[in-house]
């Protein structure tokens, strides 16, 4: 076959569903698939089902990212379905199919296919007869024109050097594969920060899963790629903790080592760099650049404040990107403000209403604005006594924010880290801002 050069590059990254009832092509294409280390993760002999397992691949974003169809003899026309056209509409059902390679194979090619060929390079029509002879050859061709890169399932998005890569309700083969080799793609693309997103994954994950995300945080880590995680389902959290998964998912005692993940400096370049996933904006941005030196002292003032006043059983949680402030349960924030040389931004804590309410419990003749800023002030003379003489800075101004949407004005668009101070019962919130 000519097809030897196409390795494993391609072949291990393929999610592939063929579309038949015709036993003797689909036999056909699986020897072809088989010799060239493709799985065919399924086969439907209808559109309807087929449409349907693709519905339900792309809810659990596994995606598949080829699909055969084998339309001889019009086989599909119980269906209704007898135009090329109305059958890739069913295909398409998603918008993560929008771009998937599809070969169909026909009885010979229309004048229509070949129009629509032309103008949609991720489709290809090939008569019964070239099937026979040349479908390893051409399924080569149109995977190594439609994935220059290799293949991809993984649903990502690349916005403002924030790079999100949301994970999957399972894994299998293929996604394994591409999984582990995506960390090498994103070096030097302006990355600022990786997000997993745990929002469509079950609750529980197999050992083999569990490996596979302890393997890819600690190769970020040693490329020093930032990664931090949202939406992760509780008895998930539990599960990954008891594992001793990597602590991009545990809570963090030190606080000192927990800051390392801030100290990020992305560069600006001339032209954006190219992006290392399918979807969102153009990269690029001067990302946020600090000193952690001159900012710890501030956190671990506030820290131990909020340890005389919670008890000593208080952790420091790993620090997480917050991309827009959105906590309902947040009233009123103290912020600090610098203009140095050394840090031109803010300091930010925000309340729990358990707070407040103790608070005005402890001093019913007082106001929340003064007693916080009594707080606030506690924590700068604390700061100044642990900074050292080099990375001593002093706040340009402070002010109590009142309301959700002052906070949220004041911890803006481009994104904050956010550290949250837990005790048994309450918690603090700490949101550094540019």
């Amino acid at each position: 076959m000519e097809d030897q050069n196409f390795d494993e590059k391609y072949a291990s990254k393929l999610r592939t569903m063929i579309i038949s009832n015709e036993r003797e092509m689909v036999n056909l294409a699986k020897d072809i698939f088989e010799e060239l280390k493709v799985e065919v993760i399924d086969f439907s002999p209808t559109i309807k089902l087929a449409r349907e397992k693709l519905i339900l691949g792309a809810d659990k974003l596994l995606p598949y990212n080829f699909i055969l169809i084998i339309n001889t003899s019009n086989q599909f026309a119980d269906e209704g379905l007898t135009k090329a056209k109305d059958i890739l509409g069913k295909i398409r059902c998603d918008k993560l199919y929008l771009t998937t390679p599809v070969m169909i194979i026909g009885d010979d090619i229309s004048g229509e296919e070949q129009e629509l060929q032309e103008t949609d390079k991720e489709i290809r029509f090939m008569s019964k007869e070239k099937y026979k002879t040349s479908l390893g050859t051409e399924f080569v061709n149109l995977i190594k024109s439609s994935y220059p890169e290799g293949p991809k399932s993984l649903k990502t998005a690349f916005k403002k050097g924030i790079y999100y890569i949301y994970i999957p309700n399972e894994m299998d083969a293929a996604l394994f594969n591409e999984f582990k080799s995506l960390n090498s793609a994103l070096l030097n693309n302006n990355v600022m920060i990786q997000i997993l997103d745990f929002k469509k994954s079950k609750d529980r994950m197999t050992d083999k899963e569990i490996k596979v995300l302890m393997e890819y945080c600690k190769e970020s880590e040693k490329n020093k790629l930032p990664i931090s995680s949202i939406n992760i389902p509780s008895d998930l959290l539990t599960v990954l903790q008891n594992k001793g998964i990597d602590r991009t998912f545990n809570p963090r005692k030190d606080l000192q080592d927990a800051l390392k993940i801030i100290n990020i400096e992305v560069k600006k370049k001339n032209k954006p760099a190219a992006q290392p996933s399918s979807g969102g904006g153009q990269g690029g941005g001067a990302g946020m650049k600090m000193n952690v030196n001159v900012i710890n002292p501030f956190l671990a003032a506030g820290s131990e404040l909020f340890k005389e006043n919670e008890g000593k059983n208080v952790i420091v949680e790993r620090p997480r990107l917050c991309i827009k402030f959105d906590d309902p349960g947040v009233q009123f924030a103290s912020l600090i403000r610098f203009f140095d040389p050394k840090f031109k931004g803010g300091l930010l804590f925000a309340y729990s209403e358990k707070t407040i309410k103790k608070i005005l419990e402890e001093n019913p003749s007082s106001i929340p604005a003064r007693e916080l800023s009594l707080h606030i002030e506690k924590i700068i003379d604390g700061a100044k006594l642990k900074s050292a003489e080099d990375n001593k800075i002093s706040p340009s101004s402070i002010e109590i924010l009142k309301s959700r949407d002052e906070i949220a004005d004041a911890v803006g668009k481009k994104g904050a880290i956010r550290i949250r101070f837990v005790s048994e019962e309450n918690w603090l919130d700490a949101y550094i801002i540019k």
